[in-house]
């Protein structure tokens, strides 16, 4: 009688491994099956993403967008989705891996804000990209907009910059930042990376709007880094030579490539703060040309910051750009 009840114990020790073991592989077969689908478990956990199998991504009839997120993001066609929600920051990519990050907005939060540091009154009206009329259509339209999620990369083939090269901009982690470029050429830079023949999207600099909407997007989650983070104290998240924790990796103080630190990223945009200023389309009364966000040099900055060149065609080895899209209308 004892041996029949050894020998069970044992068979039921053998059965509780066995489902152990089975359910081990069951939830490797899930997890790697999330991935291969652009969901990771820590997305998932962050909160960053909903599975395909929740129908985040959903089919979209429209001349322009062909899919939607299921909080409303529109992704335009040529483009596909990539990770994050509308919360924290929906990441889309094109056919050659350039990415980008919608920012929500309606019409009465896409506004200049000039009580930001170092941005006034003489900042005239900006110059908008050739062949568009309005900033606000896909803002009205769509509810948003769509920034690079990384200051633009040098054309491909290119791993350096020189003074006022020309091309095609990239926007792709890991690549050199375009820098030492004038005003003039960055605007033009910008507007070629999908100009007004491109079947869903036309490109520029941001606007002045279009920057201070997305500082103010980003607001909440900076102050979430550290109780004095602010939009006007962002040496906790951007890459300066002052930056501090947890903001103060290795490399800081220093030029880096297009996303080198996940400590310098908000809502997955990265290097907003710092790294390099970044041309929009503001002149100052005079004609002088704006940089925002401030550079890897700086001590104390603000990521709102601007600094006034001294000419359109001035260029500056701290000094890039970064690509708005503008989704277009039905």
């Amino acid at each position: 009688m004892k041996d029949k009840k050894g020998i069970s114990l044992i068979w039921l020790i053998i059965i509780i491994i066995a489902i152990m073991i089975i359910f081990s592989i069951i939830s490797v077969i899930v997890i790697n099956n999330s991935n291969k689908n652009g969901v990771s478990s820590e997305d998932t956990k962050k909160g960053n993403v909903s599975s395909k199998d929740n129908n985040y991504i959903k089919d979209y009839s429209s001349k322009y967008v062909t899919k939607m997120t299921e909080d409303g993001v529109p992704i335009p066609k040529g483009f596909t989705y990539v990770t994050g929600n509308k919360e924290t920051g929906v990441v889309i990519k094109d056919e050659k891996n350039n990415e980008f990050v919608w920012i929500p907005s309606t019409e009465k939060e896409y506004v200049k804000d000039l009580e930001f540091r170092g941005v006034n009154t003489n900042v005239v009206d900006d110059v908008l990209p050739n062949g568009i009329k309005d900033e606000l259509s896909d803002v009205k339209k769509y509810g948003g907009f769509y920034i690079g999620r990384y200051e633009a990369t040098t054309p491909d083939g290119t791993k350096t910059t020189k003074k006022n090269l020309e091309g095609v901009p990239t926007c792709q982690q890991g690549k050199v930042v375009w820098t030492d470029i004038s005003y003039t050429n960055a605007k033009k830079s910008a507007e070629k990376m999908y100009s007004g023949n491109n079947d869903s999207v036309q490109s520029g600099l941001l606007t002045g709007k279009a920057w201070d909407r997305t500082c103010y997007w980003i607001e909440d989650y900076i102050t979430s880094i550290n109780p004095l983070s602010s939009l006007r104290t962002s040496t906790y998240y951007g890459n300066y030579n002052s930056s501090k924790s947890p903001a103060d990796v290795e490399g800081h103080g220093e030029k880096q490539v297009a996303g080198y630190s996940e400590k310098w990223s908000t809502k997955n945009i990265n290097d907003l703060a710092g790294n390099v200023y970044e041309f929009t389309n503001e002149l100052r009364q005079g004609g002088d040309p704006v940089g925002r966000g401030g550079y890897f040099a700086n001590g104390f900055t603000s990521v709102s910051s601007s600094f006034d060149f001294q000419d359109t065609d001035y260029t500056f080895f701290g000094a890039g750009f970064r690509i708005r899209l503008y989704i277009k209308i039905d």
